[in-house]
């Protein structure tokens, strides 16, 4: 991201990953960036280096949806008004079941986006 950024870096990372992944994502923050933390699908924590935001005047915050439940209602009915009036395009990739092991190293690898379906 530094590369693409000129040395900059970004505004915002989104880690809903951890380990070494949130660790990057975090390290291409730019000066006064924002991290946010919503996942572990690693299964291993983020881990923070605090003088890196001491210096770098940045902020980390965490995020669950669980925090958000009151409103859950509102957003569900926004997102379904988006889709009903064609403004939210849903990445869907499909594979022939037979070729299950494909799709399935093809996510392994991330060569995918949105939802995978298999076709009986």
């Amino acid at each position: 991201m530094r590369a693409a950024t000129d040395g900059q870096g970004v505004a915002a990372s989104f880690d809903g990953v951890g380990g070494r992944v949130g660790a990057e994502a975090l390290q291409a923050l730019a000066v006064g960036g924002i991290g946010v933390v919503y996942g572990e699908a690693s299964g291993e924590p983020t881990q923070l280096i605090a003088q890196q935001l001491l210096w770098q005047h940045q902020a980390v915050r965490g995020y669950s949806l669980f925090g958000e439940m009151a409103h859950i209602g509102f957003y569900i009915t926004e997102l379904l008004g988006y889709f009903q009036a064609s403004q939210l395009q849903l990445p869907v990739q499909t594979y022939p079941v037979t070729e299950v092991q494909t799709a399935q190293r093809n996510m392994e690898s991330r060569r995918t986006q949105g939802k995978v379906v298999l076709l009986f």
